[in-house]
């Protein structure tokens, strides 16, 4: 399978940085919306941060008509669904999922009959303003299944465009330990109104540690072994790398916008309901921002 054409589907700030960096190597088309799709039509993207470059891929605001050998989805997770009808009737080789949320990757598969991979990424990024965006913390994509066929082709892709790229078996080990560092992060930063790095400091960072134990245990309990201490270990090294960032979640309820409650805390919720794994800390959290968002 040979990768030129590549779409990034839901470029905000997270789609817009890896469809930036790719862009040096290959021909992007970023699906968003206005005005950022037609500020960098008009003058480019522009990339600050950990590095400054100005790049001019195509834009586009719908899906329909698109054709690319590989689509990156990075839409917000309550918006899959929707993407996904959305590809059954585009011409896309495969597609790449680096989203928030355990059930996106199902969800394409329901609607789709190209290879779908499945991605996480500690990358960080923030959408300054229609046309820039902000590069603030760096980190490897991992996707899988490491032996899907498309998996070794989007590797490359990603690699040639200068992404760290790995390759793991493991996808839903990867799910799980990415969607403990969400619960850890997303909703105590929106809650608290603070940066990803006060986190590292106490009382927060005994919630988020017990968060995210709580997220090591009802995957336990669904027969999926993160680790405590290699989940812990993770989450204070995504907390260092992106000590400046806003979290996704606290920039949604910054701006009024929809955030991934239920993809995040409402998703570990309902597993650990149907485990019977008490999750005091997560439902706690959960609450908070569900107080906040109706306020």
């Amino acid at each position: 399978m040979e990768i030129d054409r590549i779409a990034i589907v839901g470029a905000g700030s997270l789609g817009s940085l890896i469809g930036g960096l790719l862009s040096a190597t290959h021909a992007v088309t970023l699906v968003g919306r206005d005005p950022h799709m037609r500020t960098v039509a008009a003058g480019g993207l522009q990339l600050t941060g950990l590095e400054r470059r100005r790049v001019h891929p195509a834009t586009r605001t719908t899906v329909a008509g698109l054709r690319a050998d590989l689509a990156i989805v990075t839409v917000k997770a309550y918006d899959t669904a929707t993407i996904a009808a959305a590809l059954r009737d585009a011409d896309v080789g495969a597609v790449l999922t680096v989203q928030n949320g355990i059930a996106n990757a199902a969800t394409l598969r329901e609607h789709l009959s190209v290879p779908v991979l499945t991605g996480t990424t500690t990358m960080g990024a923030t959408l300054r303003e229609p046309g820039r965006v902000a590069w603030l913390g760096e980190g490897p994509i991992h996707l899988g299944p490491a032996d899907a066929p498309a998996a070794a082709a989007v590797s490359a892709a990603l690699q040639a465009g200068g992404i760290e790229t790995r390759r793991v078996e493991a996808v839903d080990q990867m799910l799980w330990r990415k969607l403990a560092i969400n619960v850890a992060i997303n909703p105590l930063t929106a809650i608290a109104d603070v940066p990803n790095g006060a986190l590292r400091e106490r009382p927060l960072w005994s919630i988020a540690e017990a968060a995210a134990a709580e997220v090591v245990a009802v995957a336990a309990a669904a027969d999926i072994s993160i680790g405590a201490q290699a989940t812990r270990t993770a989450l204070w090294g995504v907390l260092e790398r992106t000590a400046a960032n806003t979290s996704s979640m606290r920039a949604d309820v910054l701006a009024g916008r929809p955030t991934e409650v239920e993809a995040i805390t409402g998703q570990l919720l309902r597993v650990a309901a149907a485990t019977d794994t008490a999750v005091p800390v997560t439902r706690g959290l959960d609450a908070a921002v569900r107080r906040r968002i109706a306020a």
